[in-house]
């Protein structure tokens, strides 16, 4: 995951030249918008099949980054979060609903649809929160950890260390979190982890106004 100073966060999955091009050109670029992030993904696309000298062109057109930013009318502030990837949204800009889980699958679901189909059967992924519930937070962070549990314990390039990108919205201005969880430090029953072990869970937090 992928720290944007000037936005909020960016998290890649998919051929690793690419993923590491994109992240060097969206970190030295210091993006401030969506278009911005547009244009690098398009050229990171087109440097990284040349530099492959055209044999990886599949993975590179399979791969996905998403990224989150903050957006504002004249009544409201809200957060966005977007995907891109040249075969599945065509480089154009996909924006996810609210009130949904998007995962961005490894490789080993990807090539096998099965494993997809027993995740999504294990896990809801869409979940509607109130979002004055005092528990909203306890409630998010049970499930993407579980979520992250379940798939890192069946996928081997997938580690047990989960980065969580959190944002806080408030009167006094925006203000982000990042915490690293180590999933093998977490007592766990099954594929669930309680609230009670989140509650504990030593976060190393940073935050930016």
């Amino acid at each position: 995951m992928v720290d944007l100073p000037n936005m909020r966060w960016c998290s890649e999955v998919g051929y690793h030249d690419f993923i590491e091009l994109f992240k060097t050109k969206i970190v030295q670029a210091e993006v401030n918008n969506p278009k911005e992030i547009e244009s690098i993904f398009n050229e990171s696309i087109e440097q990284a099949i040349v530099d492959s000298l055209l044999l990886h062109i599949e993975d590179i057109n399979s791969s996905v980054v998403s990224f989150s930013w903050i957006s504002a009318t004249s009544d409201d502030v809200f957060c966005r979060l977007g995907l891109m990837s040249k075969k599945h949204y065509d480089n154009n800009l996909m924006l996810i609903n609210n009130d949904e889980f998007n995962i961005l699958y490894p490789g080993e679901y990807i090539d096998n649809l099965e494993l997809v189909r027993q995740f999504e059967e294990a896990f809801n992924l869409q979940l509607k929160i109130a979002p004055d519930d005092p528990d909203i937070l306890s409630i998010l962070l049970n499930r993407i950890l579980s979520m992250f549990n379940y798939i890192s314990n069946q996928a081997k390039t997938v580690s047990r260390t989960c980065h969580v990108g959190k944002l806080l919205l408030s009167h006094q201005g925006v203000y982000k979190y990042r915490s690293i969880v180590d999933i093998d430090s977490l007592e766990h029953q099954s594929n669930s982890i309680s609230l009670e072990q989140i509650s504990h869970i030593p976060f190393n937090f940073n935050g930016h106004e």
